[in-house]
């Protein structure tokens, strides 16, 4: 399935997660639809905007392994969710490389390998494992009971 959003490409519509390709054909991401069939993002210029953190529910402690990460979509956003050591962490589940699926890559320890093109980044701090300049969104986390949350 493709729709057209902005001089942008949405292909490959998965569980309201799409391929973006820019109208040149280079793939510029991912990003998640709306219920209306729109991309949540400003024809990919911008991300939108989130003046206030609100606290979501995002998953059962279960849901995400130990040493584990998984992808989820939260108001509008894909969330890489990680289990380390006992704690979960929180960055954006795209990687800023080439729009590959961060909740879908390896864990190692603490590092993320993206599974597209092997970017690495500490899901701890977002920070890239080879440039000190690059420097991925992460959100604070918590957990209540068994359920985990996440800010945005």
């Amino acid at each position: 399935m493709e729709k057209s959003a902005g001089g942008a490409t949405l292909a490959f519509v998965k569980s309201g997660v799409a391929l973006v390709s820019a109208a040149d054909g280079r793939r510029i991401g991912r990003s998640v639809l709306e219920g209306n069939g729109k991309c949540c993002q400003d024809c990919h210029t911008s991300r939108r905007s989130y003046p206030v953190a609100e606290r979501h529910r995002v998953a059962h402690i279960r849901d995400v392994a130990p040493g584990a990460a998984r992808e989820f979509v939260v108001a509008g956003r894909i969330i890489a969710l990680y289990h380390v050591n006992g704690k979960f962490f929180a960055m954006d589940g795209v990687c800023p490389h080439a729009g590959g699926p961060l909740g879908e890559g390896t864990l190692n320890g603490n590092v993320v390998t993206c599974p597209w093109h092997g970017w690495q980044f500490d899901v701890t701090t977002g920070q890239h494992c080879l440039s000190s300049a690059i420097r991925h969104p992460t959100f604070p986390v918590s957990v209540e009971g068994e359920d985990v949350y996440v800010e945005l």
